[in-house]
């Protein structure tokens, strides 16, 4: 777990290292329309995935092998429901932006992207279950490695503005995904067996469908909605803040993916709690430095033109850490077969998203986005701990404060790290 951690920092540094390159080159309106084209691509390409990419990841870890026929079956039905989502975000690429130019490259990327999106999630979900870690944080951090290297080619030609960054924004991680093809070898003494069926994968697709739209919604729909309701210049704001809070997010996601695995094998609550404890404590200290730190050197990397993103990025690092009990809750909820308990969840945040986002974004631009995150992440993330204490062993304050015995285990693996690399230099 905390090696995936640790390999998932490099994508959001990179990611982090070209958010200034972009942000300084196009300025707000222009960061603004960056995120505007961008974000219904990755909306789009979470909901069309119906699920399978969860299901694919659930059986192969419970059979702890490589299955027969999944990968196939699952890009199949994965590239019909993402061919879906295609023709409809081209067609709807007028009603989203009112800039024509800018609602045509959304209607190409749409149309050539959303698909190949869809089946790299079938890949990465495959090699989750499998618990080849290694191998998907290579896909993060070679995505945001590529965006960098192409960002910088394109300042140094004078070529890099809105459009040409929102290209690169949708296409560097359909080129990292490359690196599970290049990679897909079975491995070592692992065995097959006989893929689950179409209908098994459409079964357990279908329960957590619902909460991948739910989640999706919760995660995007801020971003999406932000220029009908305040203007580009307020999500140009409000994408650099995203950028800024996602550091503490990398603990989380890394806790969730490895709990989604090893759970389904054998369950373990107090592990889980541990993780859960673990998980919080540690972005909450990422959180602290960088709410403390970042007055001083966000309107240095990003320009005094995105100042104002400040408050907003401090509410979402806040936001980030309020849901880190509920993400790791319902990667358990997945793990136990209980996809269904974690859509209704977050088909409650998403409901309180939306309707705090129509009130406040108006008013507050994306001060208001930022403070229905919290609200959400909150309300979800709880619900979730709550449908898993009931059917668990596992109690409220089983969730909350680390114990020593919980710190040794996180600095242990940390040390060991710090020895080998002293090792490895002096040699």
């Amino acid at each position: 777990m905390i090696r995936n951690a640790l390999g998932n920092l490099a994508g959001p540094a990179a990611g982090l290292a070209s958010a200034p390159v972009l942000a300084q080159t196009v300025g707000v309106e222009g960061r603004g329309t960056v995120a505007a084209v961008s974000a219904p691509i990755v909306l789009a390409a979470l909901i069309a995935g119906f699920g399978i990419p969860e299901a694919v990841t659930y059986h192969v870890a419970r059979s702890a092998r490589t299955i027969r026929g999944l990968r196939r079956d699952a890009a199949l039905l994965a590239a019909t429901t993402g061919a879906v989502g295609s023709l409809a975000v081209a067609s709807s690429a007028t009603l989203l932006l009112q800039d024509p130019e800018a609602a045509r490259l959304l209607a190409v990327l749409a149309i050539s992207a959303i698909v190949p999106a869809v089946l790299i999630g079938v890949l990465r979900a495959h090699a989750a279950g499998l618990g080849r870690w290694g191998l998907v944080s290579l896909e993060r951090t070679v995505g945001p490695v590529l965006r960098l290297v192409a960002f910088l080619i394109l300042q140094s030609y004078g070529r890099l503005d809105a459009g040409t960054a929102a290209v690169v924004m949708v296409t560097a991680p359909l080129a990292a995904g490359v690196v599970y093809l290049v990679r897909c070898d079975r491995p070592r003494g692992a065995n097959t067996g006989e893929a689950p069926g179409r209908r098994s994968l459409l079964g357990y697709g279908a329960r957590a469908w619902l909460g991948t739209l739910a989640g999706t919604i919760v995660m995007r729909l801020d971003q999406v909605l932000m220029v009908p309701l305040a203007s580009a210049q307020q999500l140009g704001l409000y994408a650099v803040a995203v950028t800024v809070s996602e550091l503490p997010l990398v603990v989380t996601s890394a806790v969730r993916e490895v709990m989604l695995t090893t759970d389904a094998r054998r369950r373990d609550d107090q592990s889980l709690a541990r993780a859960a404890r673990m998980a919080t404590a540690t972005s909450a200290v990422t959180a602290a430095c960088l709410c403390g730190s970042a007055p001083w050197w966000l309107p240095v990397l990003f320009g005094e033109g995105f100042t104002d993103a400040l408050p907003p990025a401090l509410i979402l690092a806040a936001a980030v850490v309020a849901g880190v009990p509920g993400s790791v809750a319902g990667a358990a909820l997945g793990a136990r077969g209980l996809p269904h308990l974690r859509s209704a969840s977050l088909c409650v945040a998403a409901l309180v998203n939306a309707a705090l986002l129509v009130a406040l974004v108006p008013v507050s631009g994306a001060v208001g986005a930022a403070i229905a995150t919290v609200a959400c992440n909150s309300v979800g993330g709880w619900v979730n701990v709550a449908h898993l204490i009931r059917k668990s062993s596992l109690r409220w304050r089983d969730f909350l404060l680390p114990s020593v015995d919980d710190w040794r285990t996180l600095v242990h693996p940390l040390r060991s790290c710090a020895r080998r690399g002293a090792t490895s230099g002096e040699m």
